[in-house]
């Protein structure tokens, strides 16, 4: 598994981890996760970490997510200790993509809203962001467009109907509408709309992958 960082350029001051250390607090034992990393990343730069499983990859990308704080040590951002920022903004400005992200039973066009709510009603810059995603071709395919209400991952199923599809509840739910669902790759296209909204708005400081092998 890697994890890919990427700085915008137009940042004047870089990323800086200076002697990182972290525990888990609720841990069994209390090993570090991480011990004295470190790590300067620059305005503009792409940096790959590439790691066995347990080397402190996801600790990493928790730091830089200000989903924690380091136990020892400071997490820089443009030269500032990142807990001086408002977490609340940090957050708004930093995308984390996995590969496991999940979209939620809107539609399409509300799944992207989503990444920036105070525009969350924007159709014009929706579909400018689909476009820019790669997500635009297949959303104007479907018959309902941006309007496609997306199915959950869960699934229906029957009980004790004993495979009688002629039972009144079985012929029931086979009436009632049904949500769309798409491909595991156009979900992707539509989480990195998300993350091209954000670049659009020109809000976003720093973009976070992680990546499963290749």
């Amino acid at each position: 598994m890697s994890l890919q960082i990427r700085l915008l350029d137009w940042l004047l001051d870089w990323l800086h981890f200076r002697d990182v250390s972290f525990a888990y607090p609720s841990g069994e034992n209390k090993k570090n996760a991480l011990s004295g990393i470190n790590l300067d990343i620059k305005a503009g730069q792409l940096v790959v970490v590439v790691g066995a499983n347990g080397s402190g990859k996801s600790t990493l990308t928790r730091i830089l997510s200000r989903l924690y704080d380091p136990s020892s040590g400071e997490f820089l951002v443009e030269g500032r200790p990142s807990t001086e920022y408002n977490v609340a903004d940090l957050h708004l400005s930093t995308t984390l993509l996995t590969q496991d992200s999940q979209i939620f039973p809107l539609t399409l066009a509300e799944n992207i809203g989503l990444g920036y709510p105070e525009r969350f009603s924007d159709l014009e810059m929706i579909k400018e962001a689909a476009a820019e995603g790669g997500a635009a071709e297949f959303i104007e395919g479907l018959e309902k467009g941006y309007q496609t209400m997306l199915e959950t991952f869960d699934s229906s199923f029957h009980m004790n109907l004993n495979g009688d599809r002629e039972h009144p509840l079985w012929v029931m739910s086979d009436k009632m509408t049904k949500k769309s669902d798409i491909s595991g790759g156009q979900r992707q296209r539509v989480i990195a709309c998300v993350v091209e909204w954000l670049f659009y708005l020109f809000c976003l400081l720093y973009l976070i992958a992680v990546l499963g092998h290749s």
